[in-house]
């Protein structure tokens, strides 16, 4: 009976202090390999998901502000840049940081949001990587 009492101080105690055990990794599954993803939020509306170290706080500092090009500028520098990107990816046996194919269509509107971070992280992939995606210096 001590035991029991003894046992169930600790493990209050340690409840109390906020100690837990730690969570194995088969418990919580690992976030895709995939780094990039565009997925329908509803039939009109896209979301871009950029799972890359330091993009977010790259993009801050460094692109321009969302209106200085239209949502054309970046549809039509993104379907350039998208299919050269895939192109890699099938050439190159998915070595980093061509590893997975991008799913953009041209006749799909993914709109301002979609299309202005895509084409900042082709952006950031060139200054990161040190590779040339093709982008004007200018741009």
């Amino acid at each position: 009976m001590k035991n029991i009492a003894l046992v169930s101080i600790i493990i209050l105690a340690l409840t109390f202090w906020g100690i837990t055990p730690t969570v194995s990794a088969q418990q919580h599954p690992k976030p895709a390999a995939d780094s990039l993803s565009i997925k329908p939020i509803d039939s009109t509306e896209y979301e871009i998901t950029i799972i890359e170290p330091g993009f977010d706080s790259w993009l801050i500092t460094n692109a321009r502000p969302r209106w200085y090009y239209s949502n054309e500028y970046y549809r039509n520098k993104n379907t350039f840049l998208v299919s050269k990107w895939n192109n890699r990816v099938r050439e190159t046996m998915r070595q980093e940081p061509y590893e997975y194919l991008i799913e953009y269509s041209p006749g799909i509107d993914y709109g301002l949001e979609v299309n202005y971070q895509l084409y900042w992280y082709f952006r950031f992939i060139e200054k990161e990587y040190g590779i040339d995606l093709g982008i004007p210096a200018a741009d």
